[in-house]
């Protein structure tokens, strides 16, 4: 069968649930001659008939005058040729220069590494001739004695990751004097992934390179080639990913095949099995497919989901965890037809070579919103016609998208994500990058830093990290490190670093160390041992890590026992656990403003923009484990509590007070509907009993007591009172009793409400993963003494968030109002206001508060 005919029967198998359909016009190619330095390559391109298109000829132009360029046509539109043949060419005319590949996923790395090895062996084949690359890559999975060989053997082409240049080719850069001296060409790949705290530590790692190659080997011929999405921003993006300037090919001259999006929306149905309909169908025609899913967990369960259709076993999950050779495995005998569907999670996101692909399924908008989207519905379609099937889920985003899908139609039609946040002035950031700058350059001449780099010198001065000498010649100043230091992640801010340690004996030992140095001698040593089961950041320490917790690790359950630190090394010790038991911290948060940077109005509302202190204070944890059909939990309490505390950029939203009073609007719209329910349904009830009743529930005890259970909790004393009193079973009544209750916090709910939704939607109208995103809210905040709604970024200093949430904190009031309102579930679900993230686990959370409260927002006088 034809996609046409695909599609049009999985329309009519789930006509009930489709949205909407969009067909996606063919587009011819435009080709255009270029001719390499050297004769061979021309040769051999004629020979296999292989034509560039317009774009790769210009790029390529670009590349042979020495520019830096920045590439932004849609997937599959052919740039890793752009860089191949360049560096073929140039390394027959310039046999001693050389070439780094820079990729922010060892997936995509390897997929490269072997196409360029192909290429190359097939060159080859057909000239005769032996090419003088020598191509090696280098990963963290590579032991030091691996890596000490590859640079002995002087390769001239390195694939590596950020990480990598970062943790190892930068700190040993003397070690590879000859590669740094003479590198003609930096290629990195999917630059619109280097975004968020990620996007930060990745400018200054790429600074701390050029800088490398500017100052330290006088290196003048290097240049960057830049490979991305289509973006909204790109020259200016690369300008401040590299600060280098940048030309720009931004026009797609390949062919585009015919492409068909179908929208599905469950509505009350389940989505999983909506999911396994459409999985039979692709099966049942053969149709090489892609499915993707948000989470490991999530592919795994699939699988054994549809286990029962997949006779033959042509369904196969794919994950970035899974090992090299299983992922070569996979991808091979997908290719190959052996597999026919991939279930799979970003993994295979971006350009990774797994073959054509005829179908593209995605279940559930990413929480960075849609630009995921447009980056795996263009896997499909390279080579032949093309569909891609969307499954809106049970969440914010995917509530808004099928509401409003001629707005995802137009998005994913036009290809183009919107613009990246990237802010370079998070001091965490800048000062761990010249600290490692310094380190490696072993004396640092300041007059090459940006000036806030130079204000932060001062400051790691001052702190006895740094010293400064003069040369005793040219009386010059430099900088110098006064101590080892230890490279922490790209993915943080903090530089603390937590080790997992699966230690006895050496515990002990480890405790009776008192000096840093002497701790990472440790850490090399039981890393050598294989005894550091993991590397984790800040973060994960206080989501996963705190002591009684339990984290799983290498399919193992854990128990946290203790930990040991000095300064930023912390030693985590632990015992086996049993495998059912789950753990979630409990903890006090509480939000101090320090300074304000903007204000603007909102008809009532005040919005600000500043700086503000984040206090978690974690006093125990919650234990849950399954004991037959029902989830029982426990709360462990600390003898001594645990601080957390930092710095951040926030918005926050200023409520007047008189807001408050849509606690009496909620209360009595719920008890007319209530008064109503009970007559219509001729119960025999005094309503003045009930109000009795819901007076003596004081909610803030149970929430105290049961935490995450205290809802289900007071339901449940519901339901037991209309049976032993009146002999009623009635959900509704149960509803409407509980929301008199709620009546005691509605206002607090209410804004809670509203904090959940807007971070939720956020992705909406920015490029804010929701993922990276708090928020508090406060009936009365004691410096602003009215109700107000912070919304905050989780890293310390931030990177560049709260300014584009302010920048459109208008739109997302006005989609958070639509979105509380359009909403049909009973009392609050993941589509509105649930959030997985919710420190109050999901209580005191109110989406009928949420509406009186923005039906107040709406009356007031002065226009949005």
């Amino acid at each position: 069968m034809y996609i046409k005919d695909i599609k049009e029967k999985i329309e009519d198998e789930l006509k009930d649930y489709i949205i909407d359909s969009k067909h996606l016009d063919k587009k011819d190619p435009l080709y255009q001659d270029f001719k390499f330095n050297n004769k061979e390559i021309n040769e051999y391109l004629n020979y296999i008939n292989f034509k560039l298109y317009k774009h790769q000829a210009d790029a390529l132009e670009l590349l042979y005058k020495n520019k830096n360029l920045i590439i932004t046509t849609p997937t599959a539109s052919g740039k890793s040729h752009i860089f191949r043949l360049y560096i073929m060419d140039n390394i027959i005319s310039h046999p001693s220069r050389t070439y780094l590949l820079i990729y922010p996923l060892r997936a995509l790395l390897y997929d490269q590494y072997e196409k360029f090895e192909e290429l190359i062996k097939n060159f080859e084949e057909y000239t005769g001739k032996k090419l003088n690359i020598k191509m090696r890559f280098i990963l963290g999975d590579l032991t030091y004695n691996e890596k000490e060989k590859i640079i002995r053997e002087k390769p001239n082409l390195i694939l590596t990751t950020i990480d990598n240049l970062h943790l190892y080719l930068l700190k040993n850069h003397d070690k590879l004097f000859y590669f740094f001296k003479n590198l003609d060409l930096i290629v990195v790949d999917e630059l619109h992934s280097y975004r968020g705290v990620f996007g930060t530590n990745s400018a200054y790692t790429f600074r701390r390179l050029i800088r490398i190659l500017k100052y330290f080997y006088k290196n003048n011929i290097f240049k960057v080639l830049s490979l991305s999405a289509t973006l909204k921003n790109p020259t200016d993006f690369a300008k401040k990913m590299f600060d280098l300037d940048f030309e720009l090919i931004d026009q797609d001259y390949s062919k585009r095949y015919d492409r068909y999006i179908i929208s599905i929306d469950p509505k009350s149905s389940n989505s999983r099995l909506i999911l396994r309909k459409i999985i039979r169908i692709l099966l049942e025609n053969q149709l090489k497919s892609l499915v993707f899913i948000e989470s490991k967990k999530g592919v795994e369960l699939l699988k054994n989901d549809i286990n029962e259709i997949d006779k033959y076993n042509k369904i196969y999950p794919y994950k970035a965890s899974y090992l090299k050779n299983k992922r070569r495995e996979i991808e091979y005998k997908f290719k190959n037809n052996e597999y026919i569907i991939l279930l799979t999670t970003s993994a295979l996101e971006l350009g990774i070579d797994i073959g054509d692909i005829s179908t593209v399924v995605n279940y559930g908008i990413p929480k960075d919103g849609i630009s995921s989207v447009i980056q795996r519905f263009g896997r499909s379609g390279r080579l032949s016609e093309g569909l891609n099937i969307m499954i809106f889920k049970k969440d914010a985003l995917d509530f808004y998208y099928s509401n409003n899908i001629k707005e995802f139609f137009n998005r994913i039609e036009k290809n183009k994500i919107d613009n990246i946040p990237l802010n370079l002035d998070n001091e965490k950031i800048i000062k761990k990058h010249l600290l490692y700058s310094i380190n490696e350059f072993n004396r640092l001449d300041k007059d090459i830093l940006s000036d806030i780099e130079k204000k932060y010198l001062e400051d790691l001065e001052k702190n006895d990290l740094i010293t400064k000498i003069r040369d005793p010649i040219f009386g010059k100043e430099y900088y110098k490190i006064k101590e080892n230091i230890v490279y922490s992640g790209l993915r943080n801010i903090s530089d603390k670093i937590y080790y997992i340690v699966d230690v006895d004996k050496e515990e002990e030992i480890i405790k009776r160390v008192k000096r840093r140095d002497s701790l990472i001698r440790m850490v090399n040593m039981l890393k050598g041992k294989g005894k550091v089961l993991e590397e984790m950041d800040e973060y994960a320490f206080y989501e996963y890590l705190l002591p009684g917790m339990v984290y799983y690790s290498g399919g193992k359950s854990i128990r946290i026992r203790d930990y040991y630190s000095i300064d930023n090394i912390n030693f985590i010790f632990f015992r086996p656990e049993l495998p059912y038991i789950e753990t979630e911290p409990v903890f006090y948060e509480d939000v101090k403003i320090i300074n304000t940077i903007g204000s603007k109005k909102i008809k009532d509302w005040d919005v600000y923009i500043g700086e503000i202190k984040v206090k978690k204070e974690y006093i125990g944890y919650i234990e849950k484990y399954r004991s037959g059909n029902d989830f029982m939990q426990n709360i462990k309490y600390y003898d001594k509590t645990i601080i957390h505390e930092f710095n951040t950029k926030a918005i926050w939203i200023i409520l007047p007070e008189d807001y408050t009073k849509s606690e009496n609007i909620y209360n009595e719209y719920f008890k007319e509907k209530l008064e109503e329910y009970i007559k219509n349904k001729n119960y025999n009830i005094d309503t003045g009993e009930i109000y009795n009743f819901a007076s003596t529930i004081n909610k803030d005890f149970f929430y105290e007591k049961y935490r995450g259970l205290a809802t289900k909790k007071i339901k449940e004393i519901i339901e037991d009172y209309l049976n032993k009193n009146y002999n009623i079973k009635d959900k509704i009544l149960e509803f409407l009793i509980k929301k008199i209750i709620d009546y005691q916090a509605s206002f607090r709910s209410g804004i809670h409400a509203i904090e959940h939704n807007i971070i939720k939607i956020s992705p909406i109208v920015t490029f804010v993963d929701s993922q990276e995103l708090g928020g508090y809210s406060y009936p009365i905040h004691n410096q602003t003494n009215k109700p107000t709604i912070f919304i905050y970024e989780g890293y310390e200093s931030g990177v560049g968030l709260s300014e584009i949430l302010y920048n459109n904190i208008e739109k997302l009031i006005d989609r958070s109002i639509k979105s509380l309102y359009s909403c049909k579930c009973i009392d609050g679900c993941p589509r509105c206001i649930y959030s997985p993230k919710c420190g109050n686990y999901n209580e005191y959370l109110d989406k009928y508060s949420g509406r009186f409260i923005y039906k107040i927002f709406l009356n007031s006088k002065q226009s949005i």
